[in-house]
């Protein structure tokens, strides 16, 4: 599964994305340094933002074969006939 964070700031009616990208922390906590930092702050107007987080999940691995229970034998009694559907274990 990959996790996608996208930051939109509004503008008017709408949301637009700022094209931000974030800064992963080591304990995986998403970060954006220096948003709302301005060279003046008593003049400028106060902005709201948003992250949209999207889950991208990634094609499922392939099932597991079943396991086969296979009975302790002498060498001389070795078989090449398939397990029955018996000695098949589903895991």
């Amino acid at each position: 599964m990959r996790l996608e964070a996208t930051l939109e700031r509004r503008d008017g009616a709408r949301w637009v994305d700022t094209g931000i990208a974030p800064i992963r922390t080591p304990s995986s906590v998403l970060a954006y340094p220096g948003l709302g930092h301005v060279q003046n702050p008593a003049l400028a107007a106060t902005e709201r933002y948003r992250v949209r987080l999207t889950c991208r999940s990634e094609p499922p691995a392939p099932a597991p074969s079943p396991l086969v229970r296979a009975a302790p034998r002498a060498a001389a009694s070795r078989t090449t006939d398939p397990p029955t559907q018996a000695q098949a274990i589903r895991a």
